[in-house]
């Protein structure tokens, strides 16, 4: 892998929370970025920044659930900047809920974008990927909790491609590693379907900036599996706050959530650790029972 100075990468997702965080963490290092994300105008706005810290960035807005969509955005990054050394499969809604409270088409449309965009993504980048001996990072959150079935079944997917695509990428030279955050405070939660009737807080977040990181560093020293926060268990709770349902950014994008950080306080901070467990599995309980 050449230094990140010299590379051009990739970053799917890139308008806010992690991929944000990580667009500006690469602008740092010199990196060439292309930027996707659905929000245009926010893209812009993150490819101005990076401008001026120092790398060079081009914002393509692109929903990654569309195929053809992506394959143009790494015609258009290789064709930009001369290949591809990285590509970063970032971009993920997600939905919160009983799987008999959200319609179908909601979980349907969690799969498509955070599973099949991620295989999308992997087959559009592996030609030059195949030429530049690079590297593919698939970003996704362990979860294996109730009310969040469809985006377990995405994350869980999206490990299991990355450990098959690893052994089959190796003989074309590409390396494939997965990095596995927990609960991160960005925008996601605000963001998500939310079929609880409850407003979510993450537990114990890490920073966006420090997921980013693990994200330069699988670029710069490829591994297999990268752990970030506790384990990669994605958590969090519902406070008393009333919420209706809402299928989020999930169908459409958003305008609210703009920033790297969702600005979430640490939970901790409403009361104590084992009062917070008791809370959570209450209301759990609860919801599982209307």
């Amino acid at each position: 892998m050449k230094p990140i100075s010299r590379s051009t990468v990739v970053i799917t997702g890139a308008s806010s929370g992690i991929g944000r965080a990580a667009a500006l963490a690469f602008a740092e290092l010199g990196a060439s970025l292309v930027l996707a994300a659905r929000r245009e105008l926010l893209l812009s706005e993150v490819a101005a920044e990076c401008h001026h810290l120092g790398g060079r960035a081009l914002a393509l807005p692109v929903d990654v659930a569309d195929e053809g969509a992506v394959r143009e955005l790494a015609r258009r990054a290789a064709e930009t900047f001369g290949g591809i050394d990285a590509w970063i499969n970032n971009a993920g809604v997600g939905l919160f809920g009983r799987l008999d409270a959200a319609p179908m088409e909601v979980h349907k449309r969690v799969i498509e974008t955070n599973l099949f965009g991620c295989m999308y993504g992997a087959s559009a980048a592996m030609p030059s990927l195949a030429e530049s001996k690079g590297v593919l990072v698939n970003n996704a959150c362990r979860v294996e909790a109730p009310l969040a079935t469809s985006y377990a079944a995405a994350v869980g997917g999206i490990r299991a491609f990355s450990a098959a695509l690893r052994r089959e990428a190796r003989g074309q030279g590409v390396s494939v590693c997965t990095v596995l955050p927990g609960a991160v405070d960005t925008p996601f939660y605000e963001h998500a379907a939310n079929y609880t009737g409850r407003r979510l807080v993450p537990l114990r977040p890490v920073s966006p900036e420090a997921v980013a990181k693990a994200l330069v560093e699988c670029v710069r020293r490829p591994r297999a599996e990268v752990f970030v926060g506790r384990r990669g268990v994605t958590e969090a709770w519902l406070t008393g706050e009333r919420e209706q349902p809402e299928t989020g950014n999930v169908l459409e994008p958003l305008h609210r959530g703009r920033g790297a950080a969702g600005h979430n306080p640490p939970a901790e901070a409403h009361s104590g650790s084992s009062r917070l467990a008791a809370v959570v599995l209450a209301l759990t309980g609860v919801l599982l029972r209307r």
